[in-house]
């Protein structure tokens, strides 16, 4: 017989809670707009889909290639008198990868719908590759859908079911194993997922709340109390136990078929009204292989973006402009203020402290930005020190070069103020 490796952990999930979230988008107007902004794969056909399919193959060539290549010249040339040409040619290949629709598509399989990543020190925009590859280990494991998997529950007998609940690895008889137990489609999911969101409706969820209350109720053999209040004093002012009917304008009603029937027509007004959103394909089946095709295609750019981080960690920055800019109003900042702060005893090599920054005109400014931009302050302190060095070093070596046609018989003839300044913003 064969032998299934089952492994049980004795971890409380608060399952409701994570999948409302993950799904809210799709029961408001200006959620949903949003995760159709950009691309709507459940109105897609099979030809559109393998078009996508093929398009994130030929991002992914671009990225082992071409881009990996590109940053290891310039990796190699970076203290040499080619590092200019290597930089040149790898920012012109990142432009052309920038705000494609294929850098588009793989954030939007991560779940970043507005192509924005949404953190404590404020929103990233994700249009960016190096904001991404910067990015990249805090995106989710695995990409996917826009819509649930319903991936079912395994269903095993009896015995098998005390032994795994026990945590630990399990080696699970085929015989023992009754199957994988699906009861709702995607879209259904949706609708529950929303129902236990008080979010939502805050009404239609104290409905399904108590719909699952009574169920449970009635698997363990439990009958509920029923509470008679003063609405306008908020007073309780009798309570009945253990009561399966309810008496109403000289009527019995049965509370569990009077909920039960509630629940229907809250499960049926809100199933009616994702069924208008079209949030779940509408021309290519949900089980289609070609949807696995397309998130293995995304995992496979994640996986590579990693290694590309990981590789070349130490370059990234140098081609965020973003951060260049930040670098670059450090570096002026302080110059600027050493001539008119001389008390303070500034040197644009060294990063001052909060206080003094924030003393100065405009350091408070600056210091917002600061704490605003990738890893605040305390990453900031660390980076600026080495690329003020770089750059003066560069600085220094291109003011020294000697002109190549004057065989050191001319004096070297000084560069215009706008070619230094392009020098420096490169």
């Amino acid at each position: 017989m064969d032998h299934i490796p089952i492994e049980s952990k004795q971890i409380i999930f608060f399952y409701t809670k994570i999948i409302s979230n993950e799904y809210l988008f799709f029961m408001t107007i200006a959620s949903v707009e949003s995760v159709k902004r950009e691309f709507d794969l459940a109105n897609i056909n099979e030809i559109e889909l393998e078009e996508y399919i093929n398009s994130l193959k030929s991002f992914s060539k671009s990225l082992m290639i071409r881009l990996d290549n590109s940053f290891k010249i310039y990796k190699n040339v970076i203290n040499t008198e080619a590092r200019e040409a290597g930089f040149e040619n790898t920012k012109t290949l990142l432009d052309e990868l920038d705000n494609s629709e294929e850098l588009k598509l793989f954030v939007y399989l991560f779940g970043y719908y507005e192509n924005k990543f949404f953190a404590p020190d404020g929103t990233k925009p994700l249009s960016n590759l190096i904001k991404v590859v910067k990015l990249i280990d805090k995106f989710p494991k695995d990409s996917r859908l826009p819509w649930p998997n319903v991936d079912g529950f395994l269903l095993f007998d009896k015995t098998t079911e005390e032994k795994i609940k026990k945590p630990g690895y399990h080696d699970i008889n085929q015989d023992d194993f009754l199957g994988k137990i699906k009861v709702f489609s995607a879209e259904e999911d949706i609708v529950i997922c929303n129902l236990s969101d008080p979010n939502y409706n805050s009404r239609m969820n104290d409905i399904f709340k108590l719909f699952i209350n009574l169920k449970i109720a009635s698997c363990i053999d439990k009958l509920p109390s029923v509470e008679y209040i003063n609405l306008k004093e908020n007073k309780i002012i009798s309570k009945t136990e253990n009561v399966k009917t309810i008496e109403h304008k000289n009527k019995k009603i049965n509370l569990e078929n009077y909920v039960s029937d509630l629940f229907r027509e809250v499960f049926i007004d809100t199933q009616k009204a994702i069924k208008e959103k079209k949030v779940t394909p509408q021309f290519v089946d949900i089980e289609s292989e070609l949807w696995k095709q397309l998130l293995n295609q995304a995992n496979i750019i994640k996986q590579q973006l990693l290694q590309m981080k990981a590789e070349y960690i130490n370059i990234l920055d140098h081609f965020d402009s973003e951060r260049n800019e930040l670098l670059f109003e450090i570096r002026n900042f302080l110059i600027k203020n050493k001539k008119e702060r001389p008390d303070l005893k500034l040197d644009e090599r060294f990063l001052p402290d909060r206080n003094t920054i924030e003393s100065i005109k405009g350091g408070k400014g600056l210091m917002k930005r600061i704490s605003a931009s990738d890893g605040g302050i305390a990453e900031i302190k660390k980076e600026y020190p080495k690329w003020i060095i770089n750059k003066i070093a560069m600085e220094e070596n291109i003011q020294e070069e000697p002109d190549a046609n004057s065989l050191n018989t001319n004096p070297i003839e000084p560069k215009t103020e706008n070619e230094g300044e392009k020098i420096i913003n490169n």
